[in-house]
């Protein structure tokens, strides 16, 4: 387990690292397009699109390197593991989804799904900040006058992670969340075999905190491309991540 736990920190920092790498100001590519599609409502749609994934590849990471801490430790853990290895799963899907776009229109267009997607789901809250609901309005002011950019919509989590991780991401994210949402017979099982200190128990934490460190190197090469910078340490990572999972998968 310890090697694990090292390789998620490692992740966690690298991934930090390239998060940071979001231009600071505007490129003369993002300030041409936003020029075009922004206006007073929403100035910088671009530029706000890459800052998302900036600060959905950080979260991914203090989460990911929350998992490097939780496995280390000596005492039986029962849900740490499984709960933050679904949040690195959403998190880094979503950084994924916005720096894989084919293009800056899609990129765009998905980032305007998210804010949307975020402000219905917390409208009250968030209206009840002040400036909330002014904000609110000009971002739908702002998308209902660009009905040239491509429409996307957020895909439900499971889909979108499946999307991501093609032929187990679903399952992963489904068997993740049924431990974190108190199902009763996860719950019983999971908490017995943590008890007993079983195989099988060890065995999922070792499946989950891979699963998340893959889904950061997936999301950190695409942010890569995004921003031409050095993908080396991430790549790394992918290499020891592959090493481990076939000795996991071998035990």
């Amino acid at each position: 387990m310890h090697e694990i736990a090292q390789l998620c920190l490692h992740a966690a920092l690298h991934i930090n690292q390239i998060a940071r790498q979001c231009p600071a100001t505007p490129t003369a590519d993002i300030a041409s397009f936003d020029s075009t599609w922004g206006d007073a409502d929403v100035q910088d749609p671009l530029m706000t699109s890459h800052r998302f994934v900036s600060m959905y590849l950080a979260g991914a990471g203090d989460l990911l390197y929350g998992i490097g801490k939780v496995i280390e430790m000596e005492d039986h853990l029962v849900l740490s593991p499984s709960a933050l290895s679904r949040s690195v799963l959403e998190y880094a899907s979503r950084a994924w989804w916005l720096a894989s776009s084919a293009s800056r229109d899609e990129m765009v267009a998905r980032m305007a799904a998210l804010f949307q997607s975020g402000y219905q789901e917390l409208t009250m809250e968030f209206n009840s900040f002040p400036g909330g609901i002014e904000l609110g309005n000009s971002f739908s002011r702002w998308r209902s006058r660009h009905g040239g950019l491509p429409r996307q919509k957020l895909p439900k989590m499971a889909n979108l992670i499946e999307a991501m991780i093609p032929g187990d991401g679903g399952t992963l994210y489904g068997g993740l969340s049924q431990r974190v949402h108190g199902n009763a017979i996860q719950v019983l099982l999971s908490t017995q075999s943590a008890s007993k200190g079983s195989s099988a128990h060890v065995s999922d934490v070792r499946s989950d905190s891979l699963s998340a460190v893959y889904a950061v190197i997936l999301a950190g090469r695409y942010a890569c491309e995004l921003w031409d910078i050095d993908s080396a340490d991430i790549e790394s990572c992918g290499k020891r991540y592959n090493e481990l999972r076939a000795a996991h998968v071998g035990t």
